[in-house]
């Protein structure tokens, strides 16, 4: 692949259970679950960048950019691939509606989201990531 199209490339993460979740609970008749990771991907497509839709158990580090479109249920290990991901020099896009569940569906407590979210934060500027997108 041409050094500008690997510059681009762009993964889309994937788990079945995040969008069973999502469409579940539907916090408004607006947000069609299956069909938000599509958005991401016409435009990844739209800007001519390679897109792959992968599941969030596969390595991602070979992308450039990596989108985290409304995942639920998180857990550490996923966490610390997202900021492996970011010390690699790759930008993450995460949008609304991520990690606020443990993957048993139960959401955490308060504190321990409060501290995820600064974890992801910090590492996220530490790590040069340009942009969070929270929609």
């Amino acid at each position: 692949m041409p050094e500008k199209l690997t510059a681009r490339s762009t993964t889309i993460l994937w788990n079945l259970e995040n969008y069973r979740a999502i469409d579940r609970q539907k916090q408004t008749f607006q947000l069609d679950a299956w069909n938000y990771p599509i958005k991401f991907l016409e435009m990844a497509k739209a800007l001519g960048a390679p897109t792959a839709v992968i599941p969030e158990t596969s390595d991602f580090t070979k992308y450039k950019f990596l989108i985290v479109p409304a995942s639920e249920l998180a857990d550490s290990v996923l966490g610390k691939k997202w900021n492996d991901s970011a010390a690699n020099g790759d930008q993450l896009m995460i949008t609304c509606r991520t990690a606020p569940k443990d993957r048993a569906g139960h959401f955490w407590g308060w504190v321990i989201r409060w501290a995820i979210c600064q974890n992801i934060l910090r590492d996220s500027v530490n790590s040069r990531i340009k942009q969070i997108v929270l929609q």
